[in-house]
């Protein structure tokens, strides 16, 4: 968690110096929120030591073991996955294909927010022992390899219009998150919400 937190706070200034913050601001000012969203969980577990056992965990005699997930929450953590791989990929694509700075800068930084969250997402699994196996659907692995073989103002446009249906459809779901049961996953939910938000305003502003 440390290293996150480290690595997104070199991410917030390198961002801040490579886009001009004069002129965009809130990219520096919402990288620097997402760092201390990170950090809450990790600070409140080490600023409130106590002799009882964490709530994700039950003590079975002298064992503590994760408390299982249930289904749908194991569901919801293998569907946050796969969104997060299909994210990066779309990015690689707009850092390497994009036509205009605009597009490519947008991949750069695409990546370099959902490989953090990758990383969120990977130790919140570790913690309630979830082995991640995350689908991409047949639909998304089309795309992909659609946009692979557009060029120039072309794939611009198409990658734009396809991320601008995938963050609505993450945002929901992950505004659905809200409702599962345990904390840690409501959490994450709520805070990848306000990722996908951050980064969708960062797409479609440049447009208007």
């Amino acid at each position: 968690m440390r290293n996150n937190i480290t690595f997104l706070f070199r991410l917030a200034i390198s961002n801040a110096i490579r886009s001009n913050a004069k002129s965009e601001p809130h990219r520096f000012h919402c990288l620097l929120i997402f760092s201390v969203l990170y950090a809450i969980p990790s600070l409140c577990t080490q600023a409130s030591p106590t002799n009882e056992p964490p709530q994700s965990l039950d003590r079975r005699g002298d064992l503590e073991i994760p408390a299982q997930l249930n289904k749908a929450e194991r569901d919801f953590l293998n569907a946050a996955a796969a969104i997060i791989v299909d994210q990066i990929a779309m990015g690689e694509l707009a850092s390497t294909r994009g036509s205009t700075e605009i597009i490519k800068s947008f991949g750069l930084q695409l990546v370099d927010l959902e490989r953090i969250s990758n990383d969120r997402l990977q130790s919140l699994a570790r913690r309630n022992v979830v082995i991640l196996s995350p689908i991409v659907s047949p639909k998304k692995a089309a795309r992909l390899s659609n946009l692979r073989y557009l060029k120039d103002k072309e794939f611009d446009a198409v990658f734009t219009e396809e991320m601008e249906e995938d963050y609505e459809d993450a945002i929901l779901f992950f505004d659905n998150g809200i409702r599962l049961v345990n904390p840690e996953l409501v959490y994450f939910s709520t805070s990848m919400s306000l990722v996908m938000q951050y980064e969708h305003e960062t797409l479609v502003l440049p447009r208007q």
